[in-house]
């Protein structure tokens, strides 16, 4: 019985959050950074810095940041993590 549950909460951290991207930085949600409680939203962040900043800002700021967030997520699939990439697609390398 005592190996019944292992494993079981495994990757159940991030799909509690409301958003995969870390709505300060951008870079993708580590469970291991903090969770702040907004709106009845568990906002995760990609390092332990930026719960912090979070909590300083604004409510309307707080909206801002998470539906940026949100919204890159959903626009990058999986590729959110490499964000930092993007300033080198929009050139020729020929």
């Amino acid at each position: 019985m005592s190996g019944e549950h292992a494993g079981e909460h495994v990757g159940e951290l991030s799909s509690t959050f409301a958003n995969e991207v870390c709505p300060i930085l951008g870079g993708p949600v580590d469970p291991e950074a903090g969770v702040s409680h907004w709106n009845g939203k568990e906002i995760g962040f990609c390092c332990a810095p930026c719960q912090p900043k979070w909590e300083k800002l604004s409510e309307t700021q707080k909206a801002d940041k998470l539906a940026t967030a949100m919204q890159s997520s959903t626009a990058n699939g999986d590729s959110a993590s490499h964000a930092h990439d993007d300033e080198h697609g929009s050139h020729d390398h020929t």
